[in-house]
């Protein structure tokens, strides 16, 4: 069976895969993936593991035999059901079995519909390296199901929009206002899919018709005009390689770096919505990094770097003007301008939504610690990607690979000199009050380089308690930033003292050392309270679970090791209940989000917020004048709370929580000034705040700033709840706890966009 150098698949559309209608000579391979009742509608398929395995010539070899078990005669069809590698697998074996037999491509996911599925590469890997045998074979059919888009997860349907995005900017300028329609890149990222079928389906195809149209006028790439498919990814994958974030996400980053060299402020309006900031993008300074991956990129020739930029939207053009230091400069201004822009947050629609939301970072970083204080012997369920949690993953696994360089050093007796240990905390208070206290527990020196802001708060309590157990610690300032540098003790302190009554993390970074095996005293100075106890309890509980023995005296605390230290545990980090505190709030003021998988242990403090909003639903039923609300435990549920506060008829008077003050930002006075900002006025006061009774609305588009600070950015969106729009300062400031926060507010109604 030959193939013309020029082919255009047939694509047509499927309401299910029940309605799938295949050619009698048909042979299925399907992804083992997928779910059961699409596999069942399926007639007697080749159910496979998807994956690079898949991409084998063994692998292949083994596929080949199953097909000619069910037909070994012409007419055949091979048909592959899944993403990108069941394309691969099966668009090769296609185009060599009898030299070459019918081939239907049937997508499960949006980034196989818009790229993978057309444009008849296929390939297979070779040992270790990836993609190194292939063929030009262009699919016969491909046939895209309605009910794959339906139920794909909404984090996959970001990343096939950024290729559709891609290729409508490539080829089909007129597509870009049905794009921004109705919501616009957002809705089209967040909504559930039966209020933008049609439009999704209609923008899918023109994308295809972009690409198809650009491989039908250089199949072989052989013109220079395919290289245009490459928008966005000679950034996109030096991402993927050094920061592992999906490739969606990396084209997003790779699309704005070029709308900073071609200068379309559009574009990046478009991207803007499918982003999610992440730390690993944010700390990703390294030029040489960079740039040594740019030159990599797999459209060079003749080691010239082949560009891809824009002269308008439809007009691509390839350079070689560009270098890799041009790029990295576009990424870095890219990168500013994504996390500085000022978000327009508008509510539109009324729209319920069941959320996701990742594992609380409080269990987080302290199963961290654990797992890194007792190695191989911890399992963590559950998974964050918030930026405290990520800082302080990412500064473990730095001082573990140290460690283990110097085991391997003195194994060999080598006398190379080693310097002490450099890792950067970022901004996040916990883990940099957390790693203070590990590396004060291991030998040599460390040091510890932080946000400046971060600096700034108080942490003297725990570096005297450090110092008096016998390690150094000292303010250092070197080339890449300011910090602390720390020496551990020689030996171990059979007590700690330590005053706790600004932070319960004082205490909780010490209490955690205990499951390195070994024992001590903890006693408490000052008045012997611990703020917000409720989270060092969270740390006693999890301490337990890994094998220490706690026991509480008269303003102390003694750890001890037990035998089940040494053993296998697994530490449960629940649903974050801080970032579902928002939802709980937001349902006073209308807003229907249902949060998966609710907290049950009762470890997280902030699981106080439903019975918080609920007493406030209560008091507005019954014509209450005033309601007293006590954060002392859970004090994070200040900002919030405040912004519904400021909604709602009763007053409140929220009290106990001085140490609000001490918070990434002052969020006492930071928020009552954000707050006067917008129109809205709050009483202060030294132990928390009083929300006058009656409603307030802000003022409409003014600036909201959010001071370095999560919670108030968090706020800052549910002022807008009744329909007033704002801007909010600094929005990706969430990243520190709720990356896809905004995605989510999207999903319930709102429109949230770059200025």
């Amino acid at each position: 069976m030959s193939r013309p150098d020029s082919k255009t698949s047939e694509i047509t559309r499927a309401r299910s895969f029940s309605a799938l209608e295949l050619p009698d000579d048909a042979i299925v391979v399907v992804d083992n993936a997928l779910p059961e009742a699409w596999i069942d509608a399926l007639p007697d398929p080749i159910v496979v593991e998807a994956g690079e395995s898949l991409k084998r010539l063994a692998s292949i070899e083994e596929l080949a035999g199953q097909v000619l078990e069910r037909r070994s005669t012409r007419p055949l069809t091979l048909v592959g059901v899944g993403g990108g590698s069941i394309g691969d697998a099966v668009g090769f074996l296609a185009s060599i079995l009898w030299r070459g037999v019918d081939l239907w491509h049937v997508p499960t996911t949006l980034l196989a519909m818009v790229d993978s599925a057309h444009g008849g590469k296929t390939a297979v890997n070779l040992g270790a390296a990836k993609n190194q045998l292939g063929t030009f074979y262009p699919a016969d059919r491909v046939v895209l199901v309605e009910e794959a888009l339906a139920t794909l997860p909404l984090e996959h349907r970001r990343d096939g929009l950024a290729e559709l995005v891609k290729g409508l900017w490539l080829g089909d300028a007129d597509a870009l206002e049905l794009l921004e329609a109705d919501g616009g890149v957002g809705e089209l990222a967040s909504a559930p899919f039966d209020d933008i079928r049609e439009r999704m389906m209609e923008l899918l195809e023109r994308a295809i018709d972009v690409k198809l149209d650009i491989v039908d006028q250089d199949l072989y790439e052989t013109k220079e005009i395919r290289t245009f498919l490459n928008f966005g990814h000679t950034v996109a994958h030096t991402l993927e390689l050094h920061t592992g974030i999906s490739h969606g996400q990396a084209v997003c980053w790779g699309m704005l770096s070029a709308s900073f060299l071609s200068d379309f402020p559009r574009l990046r309006r478009h991207v803007y919505e499918l982003l999610t900031p992440a730390q690993v993008i944010s700390a990703f300074e390294d030029r040489e990094r960079f740039c040594a991956g740019i030159k990599r990129d797999k459209k060079r020739i003749e080691g010239q770097l082949r560009s891809v930029l824009l002269d308008a939207p439809g007009e691509p053009y390839v350079t070689r003007e560009v270098s890799a230091d041009d790029w990295y400069e576009a990424f870095r201004e890219a990168v500013e301008w994504f996390e500085s822009t000022p978000a327009l947050v508008e509510r539109r629609v009324e729209r319920a939504a069941s959320l996701e939301i990742s594992a609380s970072k409080s269990e987080m970083n302290r199963a961290l610690v654990i797992e890194h204080l007792r190695p191989g012997q911890t399992r963590i369920d559950g998974y964050s990607t918030a930026d405290d949690v990520a800082w302080l993953r990412r500064c473990l696994a730095e001082l573990k690979g140290a460690e283990l360089k110097g085991a391997e050093l003195k194994e060999a007796e080598s006398q190379e000199a080693d310097g002490p240990t450099t890792i950067f905390a970022g901004e996040g208070g916990t883990t940099f009050r957390f790693l203070s206290a590990v590396c004060a527990a291991r030998p040599g020196e460390t040091v510890v380089l932080a946000a400046p802001r971060l600096l700034e708060r108080p942490h003297d309590a725990l570096f005297d308690a450090l110092r008096a157990a016998g390690a150094t610690i000292e303010p250092v300032e070197t080339d890449e930033g300011k910090g602390i540098r720390v020496r551990g003790w020689s030996t171990w302190p059979e007590r700690f003292e330590i005053s706790a009554e600004l932070s319960s993390q004082y205490a909780t970074a010490l209490a955690l050392l205990s499951t390195s095996g070994n024992g001590f005293e903890l006693a408490l100075s000052g008045d012997g309270s611990i703020a917000s106890r409720p989270y060092f309890d969270m740390t006693l509980d999890l301490l337990r679970t890994a094998g220490v023995d706690v026991t509480e005296g008269d303003g102390s605390f003694q750890f001890a090791p037990t035998p089940t230290l040494d053993e296998p545990a697994t530490l449960v980090a629940e649903t974050d209940a801080s970032s579902a505190a928002v939802w709980a709030f937001a349902r006073l003021v209308g807003v229907e989000a249902d949060v998966a998988r609710s907290p049950q242990s009762g470890r997280q403090p902030d699981a106080r917020a439903a019975d918080i909003a609920a007493k406030l639903a209560k008091a507005h039923e019954e014509g209450v004048d005033s309601v007293d609300v006590d954060l002392a435990e859970a004090p994070d549920l200040a900002p919030v709370l405040t912004a519904v506060a400021t909604q709602i008829d009763p007053q409140v008077n929220i009290v106990g929580a001085a140490h609000l003050r001490h918070k990434e930002s002052d969020r006492i006075g930071d928020l009552a000034q954000a707050l006067a900002d917008v129109g809205i006025e709050i009483e202060p006061r030294d132990d928390g705040m009083t929300i006058p009774a009656g409603g307030q609305t802000p003022r409409a588009r003014g600036l909201w700033p959010t001071y370095g600070d999560h919670r108030l950015a968090m706020a800052g969106l549910l002022m807008t709840a009744g329909g007033t729009p704002l801007l909010i300062e600094n929005p990706m400031v969430v990243a520190k706890s709720y990356p896809t926060f905004w995605h989510d507010a999207r999903r319930v109604g709102w429109v949230v966009g770059a200025l």
